[in-house]
């Protein structure tokens, strides 16, 4: 997992909706970009463009919000997720975006367009959810979430570098569900398993504790540990972009970026580590 301080990301990619709940996430792009010493860009992919991506290569648009003044690039594609794809190509981008929620039949469902983006770009995503706070909190601790499957190994260097960077601590935690039976060696098992990535952490130079928490509820338990600790980052691995579209992010994901007072840090286990 050893990765320099310098360069982690060359920039931190912000796309843009113009809605009040789109902007929630640039207090935290800002520390980020700051902390990382790369710059933030901001992009509004336009679906409906009349013109070429030559055409609108000068066409920037200015707003105002959270009594900020920014500046975003309008980007036409046909496809929002598609578009960002394509503008974070080549880069060592780190996408930061908000996400919304919206009644479905049964709950409420992360917008579609962060499940499209996970599957096409392939980058670490940070995301606000609906109740993240509006507030500037700085990055106190990074909850790495582990389940039956291996973290990506892309998702361990992303919290290794943030940790580094950031000089915050990592929790290496898990869900141990509840039952009627103790199952002590799936429980010993588990416990070795994160011991030896909170082991990796230390190799790096970063000061990492196990956490191992008993529920019958992961989401619910994800979402109260790091509401402990205010700064928390919560760091998830998601699923491949062959999966089921709802199953990309999974419903602990899912139900984590909704309820969760703070960003949440998702890596594709299929992606790619850039060179």
């Amino acid at each position: 997992m050893t990765e320099t301080l310098t360069r982690v990301y060359d920039e931190i990619v912000v796309p843009v909706d113009f809605t009040s709940l789109g902007w929630r996430v640039l207090p935290t792009a800002e520390q980020l970009a700051e902390r990382f010493g790369v710059r933030m860009r901001l992009l509004h992919i336009d679906t409906a463009s009349p013109w070429s991506d030559e055409d609108s290569e000068l066409l920037q648009l200015h707003a105002t919000p959270l009594g900020r003044s920014v500046r975003v690039r309008v980007v036409p594609d046909r496809d929002v997720a598609l578009g960002l794809g394509r503008a974070v190509a080549g880069h060592k981008a780190l996408v930061a975006m908000s996400a919304h929620a919206r009644p479905g039949a049964a709950d409420l469902f992360v917008d579609s367009s962060l499940e499209r983006i996970l599957r096409t770009v392939d980058a670490p995503v940070v995301v606000c959810g609906p109740h993240a706070h509006h507030g500037e909190v700085p990055v106190s601790r990074i909850v790495l979430c582990v389940d039956a499957d291996t973290p990506p190994i892309e998702l361990l260097q992303d919290v290794s570098a943030w940790a580094r960077q950031l000089s915050v601590p990592v929790d290496v935690l898990t869900v141990v569900p509840t039952g009627p039976e103790e199952r002590l060696d799936e429980m010993r098992a588990q416990e070795l398993r994160l011991t030896e990535i909170a082991d990796g952490f230390t190799r790096d130079g970063v000061s990492a504790s196990v956490i191992v928490i008993r529920g019958s509820r992961p989401a619910h338990e994800i979402v109260g540990y790091a509401g402990t600790v205010p700064g928390a980052v919560v760091a998830l691995g998601t699923h491949a972009r062959t999966a089921a579209a709802r199953a990309i992010v999974g419903s602990v994901g899912m139900t984590v970026i909704r309820q969760s007072a703070g960003p949440v840090l998702l890596r594709r286990r299929d992606s790619h580590v850039h060179s």
